[in-house]
């Protein structure tokens, strides 16, 4: 039988929707055993079984076991893509196995070889089409604790109009203020209308609940994304994102889908995903 590895990497959205994909393509052939690489990096400390139930139709391996296995084809959009993970999570298991075989194939390519590993940050449209991709998300099995969180903040709450996903940490081209500007002229426009915000900087998501009282709702937080070194100045590359704070972010996630409509963050995988998944343009 043939083998796809989805190889998982990043922040959690950027390990979802290829996933999805890989999910679709296996769908569609039945003769090919999927498996999920997904080990932790400091974008996603979360193992897969932190967020999700064990899958019942694929099989979650350890990079040792996906070199094992014998590679026989790797599909990303670059060499450097491969080569910046290694340096980034400082990793190379992906980038050694595609040295070793002396080519990379287009993410886009046809999936033939007998172990073919699959590595994007979002819908890989050589393996399905987006829709295809799109209606696997339900097949994902949540954690019950993450979908009573869920329930729970949802309960005596009426639909909100807007989920507006706002964004720092490693964005730092992000500013509260810009954030502030935006909803402000929201409300003014729209002052009976109710706001769900979502945020990683739990500092913006209190403040902008003060500014803006009747309007804006958002679900408190235990655990955040922290410096992976505190003493740098910046969150570039430098965040440390624990198991809990994953778990926090995928309920925000799925808060986000329930709204009437998502402001996006037009950088951010998070609420651009969950766009997607609405089906919102």
């Amino acid at each position: 039988m043939k083998k796809l590895i989805c190889y998982a990497s990043g922040g959690l959205c950027n390990r979802i929707a290829p996933l999805l994909s890989c999910m679709a393509y296996k769908e569609k052939h039945l003769a090919t055993e999927l498996l999920i690489c997904w080990e932790p990096t400091f974008r996603c400390f979360a193992e897969y079984t932190d967020i999700f139930e064990y899958p019942t139709d694929a099989k979650i391996i350890t990079k040792k076991e996906m070199r094992n296995l014998g590679v026989t084809q790797v599909f990303a959009t670059s060499p450097h893509d491969i080569a910046f993970d290694a340096h980034l999570y400082k990793e190379p298991s992906l980038f050694e196995t595609v040295k070793s075989l002396g080519e990379l194939y287009d993410i886009n390519g046809e999936v033939g070889g007998e172990v073919s590993v699959v590595y994007g940050n979002t819908f890989i449209e050589g393996l399905c089409s987006k829709e295809d991709a799109i209606r696997q998300f339900e097949k994902l099995m949540l954690l019950p604790e993450i979908t009573n969180s869920v329930t729970t903040f949802l309960e005596g709450q009426n639909q909100f109009d807007v989920g507006w996903h706002i964004r720092g940490t490693d964005f730092i081209n992000d500013s509260y203020e810009g954030y502030f500007v935006k909803i402000q002229e929201y409300l003014h426009n729209h002052p009976d209308k109710k706001v769900f915000i979502c945020s990683d900087e739990p500092e913006w998501e209190k403040k902008m609940k003060q500014e803006f009282p009747d309007n804006i709702y958002y679900r408190e937080k235990q655990h955040h994304v922290e410096k992976l070194n505190p003493e740098l100045d910046t969150w570039k590359d430098n965040t440390n994102t624990p198991p809990a704070a994953v778990k926090e972010a995928m309920i925000d996630f799925m808060l986000l889908m329930r709204c009437d409509r998502i402001e996006a963050n037009t950088a951010s995988s998070f609420s651009n995903l969950a766009k997607t998944l609405k089906g919102e343009s």
